[in-house]
């Protein structure tokens, strides 16, 4: 008799659960990185093309979602004969590895050096093969025109071409 009340009380204690595909599709999926590097160096770009080189702190690598996730980093693009044509850095970014668009936050610099103009900001979205930059919120960008601060930046830096949908304070060096 004990022993029976002791079976009983197992499998009272026990429980069973089951779960059909339906339910593990609803729950949340975990991103698991492919790689992930330490002080690493990354090239952005294509055969053929000057790519942009990036140094990292850390680079974090997602190949299922064309991403890899950088901590404070550095990037330089290089003409041909070996001069620098774009650099810049951040504190943090994520990088579109299929679009090569570069989404830069915390102390952003970027640099086009063979034009003299410099972009300072918060944050930052860089499309690498159309040579376009956007940013929310204060920007400031020094150029050989002059120096201009505003608000909600667009800029053609193929044309050298910039806009902001609010300005704040600017210089035109004649």
């Amino acid at each position: 008799m004990k022993l029976l009340a002791v079976l009983l009380s197992i499998l009272i204690l026990t429980s069973c659960t089951f779960s059909s595909k339906e339910d593990q599709e609803k729950g949340e999926k975990t991103a698991v990185p492919d790689i992930i590097l330490e002080k690493a160096e990354y090239l952005l770009g294509q055969s053929g093309e000057n790519p942009i080189i990036i140094y990292g702190d850390k680079i974090t690598f997602y190949s299922k979602d064309n991403r890899a996730e950088l901590d404070k980093f550095s990037f330089v693009q290089k003409a041909d004969d070996g001069s620098i044509i774009l650099e810049g850095s951040a504190d943090g970014g994520l990088i579109n590895t299929k679009t090569k668009t570069l989404n830069l936050e915390g102390n952003v610099i970027l640099r086009k050096v063979d034009e003299g103009m410099e972009i300072i900001s918060d944050n930052l979205i860089f499309d690498s093969e159309n040579e376009e930059a956007s940013a929310d919120g204060k920007v400031m960008v020094k150029s050989k025109e002059g120096n201009f601060s505003g608000e909600d930046f667009k800029g053609d830096l193929r044309n050298m071409v910039y806009s902001f949908s609010k300005m704040e304070d600017g210089n035109i060096n004649l």
